[in-house]
């Protein structure tokens, strides 16, 4: 995931999921500045999540990537 990437993805985690997730929390640590890890840890949660959950984080990623 780049940079630019990151953001908008964290934002859709703490809209879609909450601020208190733990994708979402993730996400916002790597986005954040985090390092390499924070955005692998970042990355392998976000596999985890079941399907319907992914599917509506991109939709929610989406909008907020188009926003910008």
């Amino acid at each position: 995931m780049s940079d630019a990437t990151l953001g908008p993805l964290a934002a859709a985690a703490r809209f879609v999921f909450g601020a208190d997730n733990a994708t979402a929390k993730a996400l916002t640590e790597a986005a954040a500045g985090g390092t390499e890890a924070d955005v692998k840890r970042a990355q392998a949660l976000v596999k985890k999540l079941p399907a319907k959950d992914r599917t509506r984080l991109m939709a929610a990623f989406q909008t907020f990537s188009d926003v910008g």
